[in-house]
């Protein structure tokens, strides 16, 4: 039992076992103090220090593979989360997995079918969910309270695999509907209407969920309408009830099956499955809160609902259904991305088309290093085939191709090298990232060699400028500064000349085309002189440097010496 609430003073977030040999409780983890806050820690990383934060409504668990506990979002004090939890049993540790620390965070349900990194069900409180066999994680609906207390009808699966959400079902707004259609007939367009508080949940031997009633807000009244989600295909099938809230109901006679019976409308009703597949409900309340102990079973009706013996197993002699996913669905240009392929069927050929990417085909099922070279958005198309057809699948505007920022300009600005305006920014020193101090538009360079920065704009896409070397090539460097070299080639004496200020205080360094240091000549503070004479008869012809440096400026300039 993990968390709940304490309407006097909080939520809580204490996690307890009860073992049932002994009839005794664990406190196995959480704190004792209602509002606490929780320690989310590194998102995919198990810890002991980690502990979901406090909060109540979180009815969407799920028991997970490997001996693992999952929970995700419910009412975190000031705001429904959307955060997925994992809990591992035999280290005690729980994972954060998915989702923000933060609360009341909208809805992004992308392409329906398609899982991607940007999906995410928002912040809600939602109670009906399942797990498939692979342990894969499902939730339908529930209810975000943003002012407008908006609920919702969607489908959504996470993946163990990959850890992203996927829409699957329902629509992508708040308040719908649904499309009722005729009962006992399942069709791709059914759909129930928006609701929550719908506890009364069954997972049947065909990991199909089933749902009864809840509330599609508190003041339109509670439901009594029956549903069926087909995991397999999709497809919802609206078994029984009303369409409507605020309906009749009639008892029957106790303990007899009857198609005139039909219980009152519910909300937070407790629920259960038999080994015969059959539903049972207890309790719940209408939305005016008048409780009941009622005890209802429901008897499927293969009619109505072919319930398979082979669950697992796909549809014989049938052509494969596709389905497709990426890495990234955003990205920038000249970048490279992966495609997977997910199709059920078990197809054994595929060809895929990249319009505008390189290549722009391929015959594997997981094509990788996929490059789109030009910004702008592109279609997709998987075609796979198996020994009894085919199937094809085209997404337009699939990709979206970014456009990587200008090339960014650097001057030298004083004695910092600048770039022009970007989002932020990264210097780099022979290669090597400079850490401290390299991350403004300007950077103070304290050593010979080549810079140059990567600019990256708010999309999260970058571009280098050119090298900018410092040594000397720019010519006007110490002439800025007001020095003068003569002559130039020098022969036996280079004069150093300024003709704005004394030459107190500098630091003359002589270096080599390797950017060697030759012979250093430092001043004091009493030199008051303008003019300094350096020998040159111990240099060899060739190329060299001097940089002189003064208390806040410096400059570099090129020369050559030729006897």
């Amino acid at each position: 039992m993990f968390a709940g609430a304490n309407y006097q003073v909080g939520d809580i977030n204490d996690f307890w076992m009860y073992d049932i040999p002994t009839n005794q409780w664990t406190w196995v983890g959480g704190s004792t103090t209602p509002g606490a806050p929780g320690t989310f820690g590194v998102q995919g990383v198990p810890s002991i220090n980690n502990m979901p934060g406090p909060r109540h409504e979180s009815a969407c668990t799920w028991k997970g593979n490997n001996n693992t506990l999952w929970v995700f979002g419910g009412y975190r004090n000031v705001g429904e989360g959307n955060d997925l939890w994992r809990y591992d049993i035999a280290t005690n540790e729980w994972t954060w997995m998915n989702g923000s620390q933060l609360t009341q965070v909208q809805p992004v349900w992308g392409v329906k079918y398609f899982p991607a990194a940007t999906n995410d069900p928002g912040g809600r409180n939602c109670f009906a969910r399942w797990t498939d066999p692979s342990y894969n994680l499902y939730m339908c609906g529930g209810l975000k309270n943003n002012g407008a207390n908006e609920c919702y009808n969607d489908v959504w699966n996470y993946d163990l695999n990959i850890n992203l959400w996927t829409w699957i079902g329902g629509d992508s707004v708040g308040f719908s509907n649904g499309l009722y259609q005729t009962n006992c007939a399942p069709d791709f367009n059914k759909l129930l209407r928006a609701r929550f508080e719908n506890r009364s949940n069954w997972q049947d031997a065909c990991h199909n969920l089933w749902t009864f009633g809840g509330s599609a807000m508190v003041s339109s009244g509670a439901m009594n309408d029956l549903w069926h989600f087909n995991t397999s295909n999709y497809e919802w099938t609206y078994i029984n009830g009303d369409t409507s809230t605020f309906t009749t109901f009639f008892y029957g006679t106790k303990t007899v099956s009857a198609l005139t019976n039909k219980p009152p409308a519910k909300i937070g009703a407790m629920s259960w499955l038999d080994k015969q597949n059959n539903l049972w409900m207890f309790g719940g309340t209408n939305s005016n809160f008048n409780h009941r102990n009622d005890m209802w079973r429901f008897v499927i009706d293969t009619n109505c609902i072919q319930t398979k013996i082979d669950c697992n197993q796909p549809p014989l002699n049938a052509p494969p259904v596709v389905a497709f996913y990426s890495s990234d669905t955003i990205l920038c240009e000249k970048s490279a991305i992966d495609f997977f392929d997910i199709s059920t069927g078990n197809p054994n050929m595929w060809q895929w088309y990249f319009p505008g990417a390189s290549p722009d085909t391929s015959t594997l099922q997981n094509p990788a290093g996929i490059y789109f070279p030009s910004y702008g958005t592109y279609p997709v198309t998987l075609v796979a085939y198996n020994s009894f057809g085919q199937d094809s699948l085209t997404i337009t505007s699939f990709i979206t191709v970014v456009a990587n920022p200008p090339k960014p300009i650097v001057t030298f600005n004083g004695s910092q090298i600048c770039c022009s305006q970007a989002q932020s920014y990264q210097w780099y020193f022979n290669n090597a990232p400079i850490t401290i101090g390299g991350t403004s538009a300007c950077y103070t360079p304290s050593l010979l060699g080549n810079y140059y920065v990567i600019i990256t704009d708010s999309n999260g896409c970058s571009s280098p400028s050119d090298v900018f070397i410092v040594n000397g090539i720019n010519d006007n460097a110490l002439n800025s500064l007001g020095y003068t070299l003569s002559p130039n080639p020098a022969n036996n004496i280079l004069y150093i000349t300024n003709s704005i200020h004394n030459m107190a205080n500098v630091t003359i360094t002589i270096y080599d085309a390797s950017l060697r240091t030759i012979k250093e000549i430092n001043t004091n503070n009493t030199f008051n002189q303008k003019q300094i004479n350096i020998p040159c008869d111990d240099l060899s012809d060739g190329i060299y440097f001097i940089r002189i440096n003064e208390q806040k400026h410096f400059g570099v300039e090129k020369f050559i010496v030729r006897h």
